[in-house]
């Protein structure tokens, strides 16, 4: 499988959030934390998908939901990743 751009882009991202992820409150990070592990994983699977799929239209967009629902969790709706 090729290496796409997007899919290395976002496993820096995943590594860097999960140091970041330790310095999160403790109250915050059995919850929030989880979401926002949850939520890059799923992208991460959906991006491997698109990959394999010959239709990558439907899940483009599911990708772009997952993307807001994360910008939406971490509490900034303008900033894009």
């Amino acid at each position: 499988m090729n290496n796409l751009i997007i899919k290395q882009k976002l496993e820096d991202t995943i590594e860097y959030a999960y140091c970041v992820f330790r310095h999160f409150p403790k109250s915050e990070r059995f919850t929030l934390v989880a979401d926002l592990k949850r939520s890059l994983t799923r992208m991460l699977e959906l991006i491997i998908r698109a990959n394999k799929s010959r239709n990558k239209f439907p899940i483009l967009i599911d990708i772009d939901t997952e993307k807001e629902t994360l910008n939406i969790l971490k509490g900034d709706n303008n900033y894009e990743i």
